[in-house]
């Protein structure tokens, strides 16, 4: 690979990245949550319907916990939106391209598949799939990132 293929490659792979980035921070806030809901079945609340508070002298963390889980699922959201438009507009960016790049860069960079994987849904060695179709892939793909992942003063670039 040239020089300049090579340069605008190493742009595509920089936004791809970007993209599967995105991706598994959706997954790790998605296990923030669920991790805090499972933290909550376990926690009850003071009883005061009996004479003596049961709990003891530990404090109820119930107030607590719901605070905790309030702030992550505010966070989540807000995250969550922003991360499925840019997703779903990588999404459409990589199905201007032909397949089998555009059934790579989805495999391997949305759907965060490992190379063995990638390399068995499309039908060719991982070892091509890593080198030659990959490169090949993000070539192709440099006509529809986003402008300003082009610019050579990009942060990522």
């Amino acid at each position: 690979m040239d020089e300049y293929r090579r340069y605008i490659a190493g742009q595509s792979r920089a936004y791809m990245e970007h993209v599967r980035r995105l991706v598994a921070s959706r997954a790790t806030w998605e296990a923030i949550i669920e991790q805090d809901v499972a933290l909550m079945e376990g926690v009850k609340g003071i009883d005061y319907t009996r004479v003596q508070v049961a709990g003891g002298q530990r404090a109820d963390r119930m107030a607590e916990l719901l605070d905790r889980l309030e702030g992550n699922r505010r966070q989540h959201e807000a995250s969550m939106a922003a991360l499925v438009e840019a997703v779903e507009d990588a999404q459409e960016r990589v199905s201007r391209i032909d397949a089998p790049y555009s059934t790579l860069l989805l495999l391997r960079y949305v759907s965060d598949l490992p190379w063995g994987e990638v390399a068995r849904r499309v039908h060719y060695s991982e070892d091509y799939c890593k080198k030659e179709l990959q490169d090949a892939a993000l070539v192709e793909m440099h006509a529809h990132i986003p402008t300003e992942w082009r610019d050579p003063s990009h942060r990522a670039v």
